[in-house]
């Protein structure tokens, strides 16, 4: 009897090729919007968390707003390293400036570190070294850079051949004794722009000396103790902090990266969920035009209903058929939608190569359910009301 029901919608669906595509073209829609929208979310999503997962290392960062007349020098922060819950410190200064060689020239980002930061960030080195105590010590100016920087602004072949080269960042000359292995440049700026990743790492003192910056220190970052957690090492630093500025917690923030991850997660899981409604309207819309296009089927087909009727045909029947037909109708939109939709991403994973957008099984699962449902709740009410029909009165119509 299923099997009858299929056919017969089957038919019905094929004798009327432009109204029944015309039905489908709410959940086409609806499908199509559905399945973009949140792919391109969790695609975007994941590539972002991912980079932030590879680079991040645990670490805690460090922003004094307000220092009370009391700054931070190098001399407090090598107190608070190693003691308590609190393993490495390092002072980080960023800033945005140009960088040349030749007579090319780009704005990069100068990072102004100390040595153990390498180790608290997990950089990895390609070629060379990173920066070392005695550059410290010496007020060296020497930098590690970025892949980029050496392809894009150096113009060496090869990474290696930048080492011992010259750079010109913000009128000073700085010799490269690093690169930054390509992977890690700036994986989290590529995600995000998509454009080369222009960074530099100079020695916190070289700072200091060739870019007049002060020797109070607003902004660092630092890791827990071994067998210790970054909330222990929170506490700590944020006690040691208060005590410093009169109590005041306005004065300083710290920033968590496991707390940041977590906030990502829950933005990004709330624009799905948003975007996911959005779509979901169209397909609501999709429904009231199956329920629409049924009801003037099921008068159309009135006589039929009764001849079926008068020959034994149950209520159930009745009710079974025109509900296939509705649910045929949303099931064959949503498998339109579907393949719609892997053909724009793909488009667009091939216009992006940096990202991929695909089609979760997840997705294609919630639009198949959701549009079974759309076909079910809205060919209810028309498949019930031909259900429904006395034999005598539909045979009766004309």
């Amino acid at each position: 009897m299923l099997f009858e029901s299929l056919k017969m919608a089957w038919v019905s669906v094929r004798s009327s090729k432009m109204r029944s595509f015309l039905t489908m073209l709410g959940i086409i829609i609806g499908v199509f919007s559905l399945t973009v929208l949140v792919s391109v979310v969790s695609s975007v999503s994941d590539s972002v968390s991912g980079a932030v997962s590879r680079l991040a290392s645990p670490t805690l960062e460090v922003m004094v707003l307000d220092d009370k007349g009391h700054p931070l020098k190098m001399e407090d922060l090598q107190a608070f390293e190693n003691t308590g819950d609190i393993g490495s410190i390092s002072p980080e200064i960023q800033m945005t400036m140009p960088i040349k060689s030749g007579y090319v020239k780009k704005d990069a980002r100068v990072t102004c570190v100390a040595p153990v930061y390498q180790q608290m960030q997990g950089l990895n080195i390609g070629q060379g070294r990173f920066i070392k105590q005695p550059d410290m010590d010496n007020h060296s100016q020497v930098v590690v850079v970025s892949a980029d920087v050496t392809k894009e602004v150096m113009k060496v072949a090869r990474p290696e051949d930048a080492i011992g080269g010259h750079v010109t960042i913000g009128g000073y000359d700085f010799v490269v004794v690093g690169v930054i292995d390509k992977e890690e440049s700036d994986a989290v700026q590529d995600a995000l722009s998509f454009q080369p990743s222009y960074v530099c790492y100079i020695p916190w003192t070289s700072a200091i000396r060739a870019y007049d910056q002060a020797h109070n220190i607003d902004r660092f970052v630092l890791t827990a103790a071994p067998e210790k957690t970054l909330t222990d090492a929170q506490k700590q630093i944020t006690n040691a902090l208060l005590a410093r500025f009169n109590n005041d917690r306005d004065a300083f923030t710290v920033m968590n990266i496991d707390e940041a991850m977590a906030s990502l997660n829950t933005i990004t899981g709330t624009l799905s969920l948003l975007m996911g409604s959005v779509a979901g309207i169209s397909l609501l819309v999709g429904g009231i035009g199956i329920m629409n296009i049924m009801l003037v089927s099921v008068t159309e087909r009135t006589r039929e209903i009764g001849i079926r009727k008068a020959i034994g045909a149950t209520r159930s029947t009745i009710l079974q058929q025109f509900l296939m037909e509705s649910l045929m109708i949303s099931l064959m939109g949503c498998a339109v939608g579907l393949l719609l939709s892997w053909g724009v991403l793909s488009l667009a994973t091939a216009l992006v190569p940096k990202m991929t957008f695909s089609v979760s099984p997840g997705v294609m699962l919630l639009s198949a359910g959701f549009s079974s449902g759309i076909g079910l709740v809205f060919g209810l009410y028309p498949a019930n009301k031909a259900a429904k029909m006395k034999p005598i009165d539909a045979l009766r119509a004309v």
